[in-house]
């Protein structure tokens, strides 16, 4: 990809969004400018629970699965994230470590904001 291709790309991954859905144009170019792609595979962990940055992770493709490890190994899913759903908002804004892991469950696009 292009740069100005992925810059057009990324201001239409952040217009879809709900979060940024009412920022005007020139506010969702500023956000879309902070964002950084990431291409995952299938079972790639994209955030673990505790990791020292917090991101802002918004998927623009595929499926990903959020969820909680117990101390004796148990997984839990909580929620699954298609395509303009956003996970980590709380963490971003006040830099606390994510509670959560977010596991890519196929191949996909994410983009996040590094804190």
């Amino acid at each position: 990809m292009t740069p100005s291709h992925d810059h057009q790309h990324a201001e239409s991954c952040v217009a879809a969004v709900p979060l940024f859905a009412r920022l005007s144009p020139r506010q969702q170019a500023e956000v879309a400018s902070m964002a950084r792609p990431l291409r995952v595979e299938r079972g790639e962990w994209i955030v673990r629970a505790g990791q020292s940055s917090p991101r802002l992770l918004v998927v623009h493709e595929g499926l990903v699965k959020v969820g909680r490890t117990a101390e004796d190994g148990r997984e839990a899913t909580l929620r699954l994230l298609g395509p303009g759903d956003v996970e980590g908002e709380s963490g971003f804004l006040t830099g606390t470590r994510p509670e959560n892991d977010c596991v890519a469950l196929d191949a996909e696009r994410t983009r996040h904001r590094g804190h």
